[in-house]
């Protein structure tokens, strides 16, 4: 039989249990809410707003530099007005038809680059799905964009991003890209071209364009098609766009009924379009019946010498299509402007690297990774990143063990080469702990 005070004391110990346990029933409480909150900030500071922004930047860098290159293949448009000629892939715009000026200001040509980047960078945003993968609530607003050319090209994106990584809310709004490139002088020439040609509507301005080149240091090519059209393209080799020269192409339709040479020229030779290999003699006889003919061309390529003979070894920075106009005249003073295709090629063939995923990798263990790449050619290939998290092998192998200041969002630049060839592509790689 239980005395009173063995009872007090087994209350007083249930007493003690029940606030010992409520204790630690709060204090795992506490340590698992703690814990959440820790792994909510470790989540936060991996997928910062830093990340999200360098994303943004990315493709709005990708985005700008497409636009700027399809754009002035088009004349300075997205959207090219009438007259305008259908060419590969490409619509150009006349700025002279028949003697009638259509010249796009630099606003205009501004307009038109906003227009493309618009409507291509939901494309490469591809509506945050590699952050919303990994739980991370983004919201966007309405998308703005403006572009100056001027000394540089700049590009300044409005895009309202509300960012949810557990309970903390982040919001973003603007990301900016300059690209090197001075339009505010290539402008300049193309309107003082413009202004040349105006004086003589119905003329090519081949000697002034000549002068211009020279003292402004591009290189521009004539391709004379049917229809007394007549192709234009500027080439600005300091420029670089999409690691490619910078190119500004536009045209202008003639009437030449007049202007025909009064006795045709007997040129009977039938000029065929040329292919010719980097390293190789690219040779072209142009006047294989030695007729008393004088030969001029209009391509930076090589210089056709007076009697129609073309020579020159083609280097790896020609290699692609070239659209070659050679004017020939008689001793009488007829002319007749004959044209081609030459096509630089190289005895290799293009490798491709094939495209790599969203991949993450984890704090403190080891990540692997082996970048494919299809080379018909079976060349040596050598592997290029732009990181420092790691060095790629000569095979293609990432491997890497990731470290707490790596944790976050990374933009990788991934090349390969084969030593005349190369193909890039990227890498969105995710460090978590």
């Amino acid at each position: 039989m239980l005395k009173r005070g063995q009872i007090t004391v087994f209350i007083i110990v249930g007493i003690i249990l029940l606030f010992v346990t409520a204790g630690l029933i709060f204090l795992v409480e506490n340590v698992s809410k703690q814990e959440l909150k820790t792994e909510e900030a470790e989540m936060a500071e991996g997928f910062s707003a830093d990340s999200i922004k360098m994303f943004t930047d990315h493709c709005l860098e990708r985005t700008a530099n497409e636009a700027m290159a399809f754009v002035s293949l088009q004349g300075g448009y997205y959207k090219v007005p009438e007259p305008a000629q259908d060419q590969i892939f490409v619509k150009v715009p006349f700025y002279f038809y028949f003697g009638q000026k259509h010249f796009p200001s630099k606003r205009t040509i501004e307009e038109q680059i906003e227009m493309f980047i618009l409507d291509k960078i939901p494309a490469c945003l591809n509506n945050f799905t590699v952050f919303k993968k990994q739980g991370i609530n983004i919201e966007e607003g309405q998308k703005e964009i403006n572009v100056n050319l001027s000394k540089n090209a700049l590009f300044e994106l409005t895009l309202p991003l509300t960012i949810s990584i557990g309970k903390s809310v982040i919001e973003l709004n603007q990301f900016n890209y300059i690209l090197n490139l001075n339009f505010e002088e290539i402008y300049s020439i193309l309107n003082e071209t413009v202004a040349e040609h105006e004086e003589n509507p119905n003329y090519t301005p081949i000697g002034y364009l000549s002068t211009s080149a020279h003292e402004n240091n591009f290189n521009f090519e004539m391709n004379y098609q049917e229809d007394d059209v007549v192709v234009y393209s500027f080439i600005f080799n300091q420029y670089q766009v999409n690691k490619e020269d910078y190119v500004f192409i536009f045209a202008s339709k003639y009437d030449w009924s007049e202007l025909s040479p009064k006795k045709e020229l007997d040129y009977a030779q039938e000029v065929e379009d040329q292919s010719c290999y980097v390293g190789d003699r690219c040779y072209y006889n142009l006047n294989i019946y030695n007729n008393d003919f004088t030969f001029e061309d209009f391509t930076s390529l090589f210089d056709i010498s007076p009697n129609g003979r073309i020579e020159f070894i083609p280097e790896r920075k020609d290699i692609g299509n070239h659209s070659i106009s050679v004017r020939m005249r008689d001793p009488n003073g007829n002319e007749q402007y004959i044209s081609f295709e030459l096509e630089i090629l190289t005895l290799n063939n293009p490798l491709e690297l094939a495209e790599i995923e969203d991949q993450i990798a984890y704090v403190n263990k080891t990540f692997t990774y082996k970048v494919e790449v299809t080379d018909p050619d079976g060349d040596n290939i050598t592997f290029f990143d732009d990181t420092e998290l790691f060095d790629i092998s000569q095979n293609g192998l990432i491997n890497f063990t990731a470290k707490n200041e790596s944790v976050g969002f990374h933009i990788i630049e991934i090349i390969a080469y084969d030593g005349e060839l190369g193909d890039g592509g990227w890498m969105y790689l995710t460090i978590e702990r």
